[in-house]
């Protein structure tokens, strides 16, 4: 099986000069865990997990006063927090490669480029590959 099979076609993405605060509303809103990065050409540049994010960030405050810490840093581009040149295969590439990238690396998704590019084409996550070996049990 292939990447291209699984694959989630032209997902959801940010581009890099946008802010954590966007990136953090558009994650909620299509409640995704992993969001490509690019640049103005498409090109991938970066990968920004809920995990980026929940390290990045300084904890909010339990008291119900704003933490000025966490407002700043929510006005920063995501490229202050998200992976740069993050691990990628191409939708030609066999999915069992990419399930050992996932173990490996202990990576929920992986973004899916163009065979000799880093545009973005697609991004397949533990999901992804989970329902596929649910569907054929």
């Amino acid at each position: 099986m292939l990447v291209r099979d699984l694959m989630t076609d032209d997902p959801v993405r940010i581009p890099e000069n946008r802010t954590l605060r966007e990136a953090e509303q558009l994650m909620r809103e299509y409640d995704m865990r992993h969001v490509p990065v690019v640049n103005g050409r498409g090109d991938l540049v970066g990968i920004l997990s809920d995990r980026d994010l929940r390290s990045y960030m300084p904890w909010e405050s339990q008291s119900g006063v704003p933490n000025l810490e966490a407002i700043e840093k929510r006005s920063q581009p995501v490229t202050a927090a998200m992976q740069p040149d993050p691990i990628s295969v191409t939708p030609e590439d066999e999915v069992p490669s990419v399930i050992d990238l996932m173990v490996e690396w202990k990576i929920g998704a992986v973004p899916v480029v163009e065979a000799g590019s880093e545009t973005l084409v697609g991004i397949i996550s533990y999901v992804d590959v989970l329902r596929a070996a649910r569907s054929s049990l």
